[in-house]
């Protein structure tokens, strides 16, 4: 964790901003009353889609005041995805926490498994949970699969993590998730016509020709 993150925040009362542009939050934890805020959703977007910002401490600046924080939780509009509201967690740089790291796979280009024999990442996590001092979250947690093969995996145990940084989750040889495979291509089922099918295609429908007639019966003289 490198960066150093920043953003001011204004103080709010309950309610307070409901119904205004401002996006509330609230800032909890250490046995402190809890500190409600509003952010300028313009400063907020600028920071909340980078990875980072869900994964390094925060610095709120609040009432001329900075408290160091690490994102929990936040909740985003069901249409427009806009952010709603943000849970912060007060923390010392050497709180220890658990928090949710993305893994990013590196080597998918050269795979065996994948340049060779055409076979299927399945990712069964795209992100784990880690326990670790607040001053050493991993912004990622990097997976090198360019020795895979067609149907080799690796599982929770195979994962190195960084000094000081844990599973929350306990691995063990009973329990040892999988967090991706390389599975073969998948290939297109034949379609099977349906029962009678094949007998509405053999029936010849009669086609009227251009520029023939059904001959008319004639009246008898």
């Amino acid at each position: 964790m490198n960066d150093h993150i920043t953003i001011s925040a204004q103080p709010r009362v309950l309610n307070q901003h409901r119904n205004s542009h401002l996006v509330p939050a609230v800032i909890y934890g250490q046995k402190k009353e809890n500190v409600h805020i509003a952010f300028n959703p313009k400063d907020l977007e600028k920071l909340f889609y980078n990875t980072a910002f869900h994964t390094n401490i925060i610095y709120i600046k609040v009432d001329g005041k900075e408290v160091s924080t690490l994102l929990k939780d936040w909740q985003l509009h069901p249409l427009n995805k806009s952010v709603m509201h943000l849970d912060f967690l007060r923390v010392n740089q050497k709180t220890e926490v658990d928090v949710k790291i993305p893994i990013r796979v590196e080597g998918q280009e050269i795979c065996p498994g994948v340049a060779i024999d055409n076979g299927v990442v399945d990712h069964a996590y795209t992100a784990i949970d880690v326990r670790c001092k607040a001053d050493a979250i991993p912004e990622a947690l990097f997976l090198d699969i360019s020795t895979l093969n067609l149907n080799d995996s690796i599982h929770f145990s195979d994962l190195k993590l960084p000094k000081g940084v844990s599973h929350v989750m306990e691995i063990d040889e009973d329990h040892d998730p999988m967090i991706l495979a390389i599975h073969p291509p998948i290939k297109e089922e034949e379609i099977i016509p349906e029962e009678g099918e094949d007998e509405l295609n053999d029936i010849d429908g009669e086609v009227e020709q251009p520029g023939e007639s059904t001959p008319e019966a004639s009246d008898d003289e």
